[in-house]
């Protein structure tokens, strides 16, 4: 009886060494746009794997940006001044709202790049890490179209939005949309609104905005790769 015991014990620790309490949607994400628009959002999904509230942990391991540029780290609750060097929120449990990290990139009319990478872990859990690394392009603005399409959207070169504001659905006219597998909205808080749209066919979606207050937006457009396009847009 002894002897089954202390198996037990040993075999105990492995099995919650090899569990996985969260997980990402992707490890890097980046976002290009002119210099002069006022803010963009890279973000990353977080899904809680166990059944009950996982405090996080979030510490800056990089930050680089040009001097005029300012970064800041959001999440569904909070907006913070600056991307801190570690900061505690709380990931929901399994079925119940996804989380989402969003490091924002503020140009401030400047041309540049700029990298920051957070590593995130479960408070209890420190070995279970993930590094995150958001990454911002601004490029200058006019500029060759040329330019444009192979720094900025070589996924989606040619996306047309009307009308603009939209009242009720927005049209998205593009040749490549039938890649398209993740579509949403986020507003000027940084919040992730979800969002109805349909592909009508491989060149047009229908963002339905029916349930969504009147204001501006960002839309964003993902494929599976994780290649991101998005458009300031505005609701009536």
């Amino acid at each position: 009886m002894r002897k089954i015991l202390l198996s037990f014990i040993c075999i105990w620790p492995l099995i919650l060494v090899a569990q996985t309490s969260f997980s990402v949607d992707s490890v890097q994400v980046s976002s290009n746009y002119p210099a002069d628009s006022p803010v963009f959002y890279p973000w990353i999904e977080l899904t809680n794997n166990t059944g009950n509230l996982l405090e996080m942990r979030c510490v800056k391991v990089l930050d680089q940006k040009p001097a005029a540029w300012e970064t800041h780290l959001e999440d569904l609750d909070s907006a913070y001044n600056y991307v801190p060097d570690t900061t505690t929120f709380f990931l929901p449990a399994i079925n119940q709202q996804a989380q989402f990290l969003i490091v924002s990139f503020h140009p401030n009319n400047t041309v540049g790049r700029a990298s920051v990478t957070l590593k995130l872990y479960p408070a209890s859990s420190p070995n279970d890490t993930v590094l995150l690394t958001y990454l911002g392009s601004a490029y200058a603005s006019p500029i060759d179209t040329t330019t444009a399409i192979n720094e900025t959207n070589s996924w989606l070169p040619d996306v047309t939005l009307y009308p603009q504001p939209s009242a009720h659905a927005l049209q998205v006219n593009a040749s490549n949309l039938q890649s398209v597998v993740r579509l949403f909205l986020i507003d000027v808080l940084g919040h992730k609104v979800p969002t109805k749209w349909t592909l009508i066919d491989p060149t047009n979606i229908e963002v339905s905005l029916t349930d969504v207050v009147s204001g501006t937006y960002l839309l964003v457009m993902q494929d599976e790769e994780g290649n991101s396009f998005t458009r300031l847009i505005a609701k009536q």
